[in-house]
């Protein structure tokens, strides 16, 4: 007997679908482990969608649309602080979706970006909402879905904090409500009872008490012991999940972040615009400084708040430098918000947000924070230093203040004692502060050291992150080289500190006022070593390979002839940015598209477009009919009756008059015309069977055959 599978079953479909979307609840709880609470809500909202789009079967072009600014709205939600209307934010998105495709055809699927994992998230929501519709209505068979959430909610329980012990009595109830509400389906349908709206309560009741008494039974049934050893500690260890740092511990997106608790394991590269800074030179940018080595990381020992008076309280730099007056103006791109300030130098006067705010300082780290207030811009004056190689090399001869020993000098007693070791065969052959400091430095440009984003270890619990560092692993990225030379140089005696912020980012362009403009992404975060020299003040290295050191170093004060290697570090980078400045042109064509394209031009655009799609859209059926009008105008009727019949099927089916498998034409037709209240398309489709069937339909009243299909035509609205 045939089966014949019907879209009348709505009572069913709907029972079907909201057990569905259990189900598929199942694949969302987990989430609350690693997402917001809110994120998951609006997740669980947008299944709901999906889910009852597909129920109803929605046309695409209603459903697409929503779809989109759905999905739009969610990912500005989670990724995005600035308001909807910002209409910034949907650059970035693009251009996380331009590099998306990047990374998908390059296979370099590392690379992805939170952005764009969450668009490809979302779009899986949508493929389960039309397999779901596949395999309830279509396929009337769910158990692969059944089957793959049992694997999912297992998995997730064995290798996550996540207890799923409740989530698999979930599922098996709700799988096993589905597969016997999939056979009354599927018996009515056999049976030829597709009309049928009733459902069997008794039926389902007896599925439910049978369901449930089972669970009972194997929740209470006596249980003997495993009869094979467990495979998970196996598993974990394998693969490399019995590490609680490594359970708690994914991959980072590189970015500024104020906790160092814990450093090591891989991050990923993130473009995100920070601000924009308007520049007279290249320098580093600073937030803060921390003191205190913990064996696995960096904190701040407690400084005193106090307000910022126009200039820090404890200056960086000492009588023995040559400090040089400039100016820079900040930007902030909003993408993320700040309440502290990222400054060069030694700042002094500070105007935030077009007004004199208050400011304060932390006299220990020197970060500058309005304590409450986001920043948006800011500009300040700020005092450039030059160090003298002479000085440096003799401030031996002065002793360290009381309170930079107390601070600066501070290791764990973990620490193996093969770090100072190394750090005293490093420097063995050297006499000054300033060249044993010169001398750690040059050590990480080789022996065997390189410079690694990806696969980076991250210390256990009996590791130390340094010790792992110089002895083990060889690789990493700048908190690595940095809090190394910071340990190393303290091992010897020699106070240091690790100083987090950005480097000097990408050059933009040449302002009117000389100043150059620089955008400084999230790809830019930097930490570097500060080391304490009396009569200096605290002087910056750059250990880590591939970078340098932007700050300038003189033999001495008076003489300028002979510089070190840094300032011809420097030197070179000035040449090449002077190479940018000549050739802007080249370079804005070479930028990332989405950062350089003009805003307003982009919105007219996509205006355009947008206008252009929901023209055709709106008037396709119109389209439709004169296409079908002009296809047929040099045909004569007579002699064309079947082509101008099938081309009035197609247009039905554009005005969404669709023929249903089990019916036959003639009931189409009556079908068409109840519709349409007109009898004209049972008439036409009476004399198209006739001429299929016979010689006759050409003689038949052909006349009032063309009349009748002109009714139907005329019939039709848009």
């Amino acid at each position: 007997m045939k089966i014949v599978k019907s879209e009348h079953l709505n009572l069913y479909s709907l029972v079907l679908f909201c057990l569905g979307l259990l189900l598929f609840w199942e694949w969302l709880r987990p989430l609350h482990e690693v997402i917001p609470a809110a994120s998951v809500s609006l997740l669980i909202l947008f299944s709901a969608l999906v889910f009852l789009f597909s129920y109803v079967h929605i046309t695409a072009i209603i459903s697409i649309p929503l779809y989109v600014v759905s999905i739009l709205f969610i990912i500005h939600s989670a990724h995005f602080e600035q308001s909807i209307f910002d209409l910034q934010w949907i650059v970035v998105f693009f251009s996380h979706i331009v590099h998306l495709v990047q990374a998908l055809l390059s296979g370099q699927f590392y690379e992805i970006s939170d952005v764009a994992r969450t668009f490809l998230f979302l779009l899986l929501f949508c493929l389960v909402g039309y397999l779901m519709r596949q395999w309830l209505l279509q396929r009337r068979n769910v158990f692969p879905f059944i089957f793959m959430t049992v694997v999912y909610v297992t998995v997730i329980d064995t290798f996550t904090p996540y207890d799923a012990s409740l989530a698999i009595i979930r599922v098996v109830v709700i799988g096993f409500v589905l597969i016997g509400m999939l056979q009354v389906v599927k018996i009515n349908e056999r049976e030829g009872f597709y009309g049928r709206t009733q459902i069997p309560f008794s039926w389902i009741a007896f599925v439910f008490i049978m369901i449930v008494s089972a669970l009972i039974i194997g929740i209470t049934a006596p249980k003997s012991e495993p009869q094979w050893a467990d495979p998970v500690p196996f598993l974990k260890g394998a693969t490399g999940f019995d590490n609680e740092e490594t359970m708690t511990s994914p991959i980072k997106k590189l970015g500024y972040g104020e906790d160092d608790e814990q450093l090591g394991g891989p991050f990923q590269l993130d473009t995100t615009p920070v601000f924009y800074a308007d520049i007279e030179t290249v320098h580093y940018w600073r937030a803060e400084t921390k003191d205190f080595y913990t064996g696995k990381g960096w904190e701040a020992s407690n400084g005193v708040l106090q307000p910022f008076t126009g200039e820090l309280s404890t200056p960086l730099y000492e009588e023995n430098v040559r400090l040089d007056e400039k100016e820079a103006m900040i930007e902030m791109t909003r993408f993320q918000q700040f309440s502290f300030l990222f400054y060069e130098g030694q700042p002094t006067d500070i105007v935030v947000n077009g007004s004199a705010l208050p400011l304060f300082e932390n006299t220990l780290t020197g970060q500058v924070s309005t304590q409450t207030e986001v920043v948006q811009n800011y500009s300040f004056e700020y005092e450039y230093p030059i160090f003298s190689i002479e000085e440096l090399k003799s401030s031996d001869r002065h002793s360290y203040p009381s309170n930079i020993e107390r601070y600066y000098l501070q290791l764990p007693d973990s620490l193996p004692d093969r770090v100072k070791n190394l750090a005293e065969e490093v420097t063995k052959d050297f006499e000054t502060a300033y060249e044993k400091a010169k001398a750690i430095e040059f050590y990480f440009t080789g022996n065997g050291y390189a410079y690694e984003t990806r696969n980076v270890a991250i210390p256990g619990r009996d590791d130390d992150y340094v010790d792992q560092f110089l002895f083990e692993t060889k690789q990493g990225y700048c908190d690595n080289f940095s809090s190394s030379m910071v340990v190393m140089l303290r091992s010897i005696g020699i106070p240091a500190r690790w100083v987090k912020g950005f480097t000097g980012g990408e050059f933009q362009e040449m302002l009117g006022d000389g100043k150059r403009r620089h955008l400084i992404t999230n790809e830019n975060a930097h930490s570097w070593v500060e080391a304490y020299f009396p009569g200096s003040g605290w002087v910056p290295f750059e250990p880590t390979r591939g970078f340098v050191n932007p700050f300038q170093f003189v033999s001495t004060l008076n003489d300028e002839s002979t510089v070190s290697e840094q300032e011809t570090g420097q030197r070179e980078r000035n040449e090449q940015n002077q190479m940018d400045e000549k050739n802007e042109t080249t370079k804005q064509m070479t930028s990332p598209f989405f950062l350089k394209l003009n805003v307003k031009w982009l919105i007219i655009s996509l205006i355009g477009v947008a206008s252009v799609v929901f023209i055709v859209i709106k008037s396709h059926r119109r389209i439709a009919k004169r296409w079908v009008l002009y296809r047929l105008a040099n045909k004569s009727f007579d002699i064309h009756f079947d082509e101008w019949y099938t081309k009035l099927l197609w247009l039905l089916n554009v005005y969404r008059f669709s023929r249903k498998r089990e019916q036959t034409l003639r009931e189409f037709a009556q079908e068409v015309d109840e519709k349409l209240a007109i009898d004209s398309m049972l008439i036409l489709t009476k004399a198209y069977e006739e001429n299929v069937y016979s010689n006759q339909a050409q003689t038949v009243r052909n006349n009032d055959l063309q009349k009748h299909w002109q009714i139907v035509i005329n019939k039709l609205s848009y």
